[in-house]
């Protein structure tokens, strides 16, 4: 496409492999991504955006050592493995993980005796990362990887998380990154290059180039590994997460080490390698945000990617009480299927204030008391009083699903006293 051969592919491929955790964020967090995306696609979304710009570093440096043409094949082999894997990766992740560490145990040293304020506290993760990248920038290791590696050694037993997540912090911080970042791509664009013919750059290519690869980038390689990956549940989940993996700060990243380490030597390198870099990667990026930016909206209307449940009713009579009682079934009963209990009418009120209230991370009701069936009730209608036995007994239940309650008609059990001329029905 731009007559350019397979080591400097193998460039680019690497810089615009990494999923960009801020564009992500988009359908990680927020009140829409926690009702309609599930839990383990958000997690897995995460996981995969935080670590992918810390491990994509040694596809790009194989492609420069390659392309180094001080270096042979050997030798280029046999620095990116001690150079890259043993000093970058490996020491990173080691340091990433006594830091974290150390850090989580002072902190919450120091919250017990009272020795740090709110401010204080809720800014530590952020002179926490300050820190981990001046360190690794002296030594001159993967910086990156460290801080994703650190953050999760840092929150392991989710103490910080629980602590924090009342104050907002986080998400404010995150809106403001993100936008920062729209606003500095978007002064650094390199308009005039998108037509250069003398790279062989036109916008066609780049068009045609940058539907290839956000189609063939992820969605199938993701689809086609749905069976053996447990973080995805069937193929729609699969779908969702091979598309929404965009191209962002982390392709800016990974292009600005290729400017440096090119510009460092640069009589070791072929001169095109330089100057094609750019254009294409920051094309690729404006398609991304483009594309998912559109399609993003999409899954507002339609909210494709979460599960469906149906729900079906029966009619059962237990001692002269009919009971309307809803099953809420998913397709994929592992991660929605819940089936509710009925609760019989005779239970004492002793025993629904025992169930009121009480909840887990996947499945919760509450039970409100029955009404008592002395008291006097009116229609709501002609302010007159209702007849006894149409007085419904109070019973209603909230069902939580993966942390987020949902209450709907068909969820819900009402009892009705009925004559027991009609129990045989």
């Amino acid at each position: 496409m731009f007559e350019i051969e397979f080591k400097q592919s193998l460039l680019i491929a690497s810089c615009a492999a990494p999923t960009d955790p801020i564009l992500a964020n988009s359908v990680v967090k927020g009140r829409y991504a926690e009702a309609n995306v599930p839990k383990n696609v958000r997690d897995a979304l995460s996981a995969e955006s935080g670590i992918n710009d810390g491990l994509g570093l040694p596809f790009l440096y194989f492609a420069l050592y390659l392309l180094n043409e001080n270096y042979s094949t050997g030798h280029a082999i046999g620095k990116w493995f001690y150079w890259i894997w043993c000093y970058n990766i490996l020491l990173s992740i080691v340091i990433g993980v006594v830091i974290g560490y150390v850090a989580r145990k002072l902190l919450r040293l120091a919250e017990s005796y009272d020795l740090i304020d709110k401010e204080s506290f809720l800014a530590f993760s952020i002179g926490l990362s300050i820190f981990i990248v001046g360190i690794l920038q002296l030594i001159r290791s993967d910086d990156v990887l460290c801080c994703f590696i650190a953050g999760h050694s840092f929150t392991w037993d989710s103490w910080f998380r629980e602590e924090t997540k009342d104050a907002h912090f986080q998400e404010v911080l995150d809106g403001l990154i993100n936008v920062t970042f729209f606003v500095y791509f978007g002064t650094i664009i390199p308009w005039q290059q998108f037509n250069n013919p003398e790279l062989v750059i036109a916008p066609w290519r780049l068009i045609v180039t940058a539907i290839m690869v956000l189609l063939l980038r992820r969605l199938p390689v993701v689809t086609l590994l749905t069976r053996i990956t447990p973080a995805f549940r069937n193929y729609r989940q699969s779908l969702f997460a091979g598309w929404f993996g965009p191209i962002g700060v982390g392709a800016i990243f990974f292009a600005e080490i290729v400017l440096e380490e090119i510009e460092a030597e640069p009589e070791h390198y072929h001169l095109r390698s330089r100057e094609i870099i750019q254009p294409i990667i920051a094309f690729l990026i404006f398609s991304s945000v483009l594309v998912h930016g559109i399609t993003l909206p999409l899954l507002y209307i339609g909210k494709v990617v979460r599960s469906r449940s149906r729900s079906f009713s029966t009619m059962s009579i237990r001692n002269g009480i009919a009971s309307r009682l809803s099953f809420v079934n998913s397709r994929d009963p592992g991660v929605h299927g819940v089936q509710i209990p009925m609760m019989d009418s005779t239970l004492s009120d002793e025993y629904a204030d025992g169930l009121h209230g009480k909840h887990d991370s996947h499945m919760g009701f509450t039970i409100s008391p029955p009404v008592s069936t002395e008291h006097s009730s009116r229609d709501p209608q002609n302010n007159e009083p209702a007849s006894r036995d149409d007085v419904p007994l109070g019973l209603s239940r909230t069902i939580t699903i993966d942390e987020i309650p949902k209450v709907a008609r068909d969820q819900m059990d009402i009892h009705y006293r009925i004559p027991q001329t009609q129990s045989q029905y």
